[in-house]
């Protein structure tokens, strides 16, 4: 039975090859614009990134590479915003080229983007996107902002308003960072970073100031119109761990006279609903999933026009701190690498960090 089901097959399969007339897959092509823009009341800059679809009889990729291909002439490109549905003012959008894209599928380096400048844009209003590049229909797309409400409100950062200092080492033991955030309205997606900035001091005099990112999680928002407060947690020994990996030791780096290390602050990044189902339909996870069709919030058109925003404990936290030191505890770890730990390779872990060059009592900004 199996070998007749191969012959079946087999025969179909040549009786296609072998055919004179040509499949064509390619549809008739039709002008539709690919449009990607987030809105952030926080930034003084607005940016509409504005491609579109293109087919051929080459290869695809060899296609993407060429810039010609998904550039598009745009007639008119602005947004209007408005304020419980009454119309409130328009922005004309500008060009301008970034010289700087990363190489990718896409040409690089240069490319078109569209913006306009408004600091103060309003949280409490919706935005109309309206795009025409002589298609058959104008693409158009709406979305309002995330609201600007604390996200510090919770009791948790209580602690680092009152002793500024961060603690992964207290009483003898390593502690666990325990922080509890309230989504502003409107909020889809939360996603919670922390930043760890050092020093690096050299013989000649100069100094680099670099970062390591922590990465403490995202978590979705049950109720965006009413957010209740998400847990968010680090272990003391990612903390340490990342240390170990990103940062080289002293006897590897040319020139090194020493280490300092600087201060901690965080950031919660906040997508709006649209981008949220954006990001899910697009992640490698639901590729698997072939007959997905993709989310776009465009009207005539392809994309995302949607919010997102970020506030951070350097600008948004009550009080206005620039950032918080390692408690004493916690730097004791980075300078000596001896504490009490409670298995065998956390020990190694901390151990090895004494070989970063870490000192004391000079200040790193």
């Amino acid at each position: 039975m199996k070998s007749l089901k191969f012959l079946i097959i087999s025969f179909f399969v040549f009786t296609l090859i072998g055919c004179e007339t040509d499949l064509n897959v390619k549809a008739p092509y039709k002008r539709i614009p690919v449009i990607y823009s987030l809105l952030d009341q926080n930034d003084e800059y607005h940016f509409v990134k504005i491609s579109k679809l293109f087919n051929g009889d080459l290869d695809a990729y060899e296609m993407a590479a060429v810039a010609d291909s998904s550039k598009v002439d745009i007639k008119e490109i602005y947004i209007e915003e408005y304020l419980n549905d009454n119309y409130v003012k328009t922005y004309s959008l500008k060009d301008t080229l970034i010289t700087n894209k990363e190489s990718g599928i896409f040409a690089s380096p240069n490319q078109t983007i569209y913006y306009f400048k408004d600091a103060n844009l309003n949280s409490e209003s919706t935005f109309k996107l309206v795009v025409d590049i002589g298609a058959e229909e104008i693409a158009t797309a709406t979305t309002s902002l995330i609201k600007n409400t604390s996200v510090f409100q919770d009791v948790s950062w209580q602690r680092f308003r009152t002793t500024q200092q961060i603690s992964f080492a207290a009483n003898a033991d390593l502690t666990e960072l325990q922080l509890n955030v309230v989504p502003p309205t409107l909020a889809k997606q939360t996603e919670v970073n922390m930043y760890f900035t050092y020093c690096t001091n050299f013989t000649d005099g100069t100094t680099d100031l670099d970062t390591i990112k922590y990465q403490i999680g995202s978590k979705t928002v049950v109720n965006p119109a009413s957010p209740a407060e998400l847990k968010f947690t680090l272990d003391q020994a990612v903390f340490y761990q990342k240390i170990l990996e990103d940062i080289p030791d002293a006897d590897e780096t040319p020139n090194f006279l020493n280490r300092v290390a600087g201060v901690v602050f965080f950031d919660v990044v906040n997508a709006g609903e649209d981008l949220y189902y954006y990001m899910e339909v697009n992640s490698p996870e639901a590729a698997v999933f072939q007959a997905r069709p993709p989310f776009t919030n465009i009207e005539n058109g392809l994309g995302i026009f949607s919010a997102r925003t970020t506030f951070n404990t350097i600008e948004d936290f009550p009080g206005g701190e620039l950032g918080f030191d390692l408690n004493k505890e916690s730097l004791k770890i980075l300078l000596e690498g001896e504490f009490a730990l409670k298995n065998e390779d956390e020990q190694k872990q901390v151990e090895g960090i004494v070989n970063k060059g870490f000192i004391e009592g000079v200040v790193c900004n």
